[in-house]
C-alpha cells in the first residue's frame, strides 16, 4: 500500500480501508432483527480471512487500479520476496 499512499498523500491504513471497501471480497451474515425476522446482509470481508485465490485475485484487482488510476507499477508480492531473498534481506 505504501506505494499508492506515496503516490496519493494519503496513509497506508487508508488505502488498506478504502481499497478493501473498493476491491475486497464480500461475505454474507444472517441475523434475527428485533420483531424475530430473520435477515441477511454482506459485510467486506478481512483480507486475514482471504483464501489464496480470494488474496491473489484482490492483489490482481489492486495492481490494476494502480495501474489504470494512478500511473503506478505495483510488483508481484513473490517478485519483491525473491529479491529480497536475493539482497539477503530478511
Amino acid at each position: 500500500y505504501q506505494i499508492i499512499a506515496d503516490r496519493t498523500g494519503h496513509s497506508k491504513e487508508e488505502i488498506h480501508e478504502w481499497l478493501k471497501k473498493s476491491c475486497g471480497q464480500r461475505k454474507e451474515i444472517n441475523y434475527i432483527r428485533p420483531d424475530g425476522s430473520e435477515h441477511s446482509d454482506f459485510v467486506v470481508k478481512s483480507t486475514t480471512e482471504y483464501s489464496t485465490v480470494e488474496m491473489n485475485t484482490y492483489i490482481d484487482l489492486v495492481q490494476k487500479f494502480a495501474a489504470m488510476e494512478l500511473g503506478v507499477v505495483i510488483p508481484d508480492p513473490s517478485a519483491v520476496e525473491v529479491e529480497s531473498k536475493d539482497l539477503g534481506v530478511r
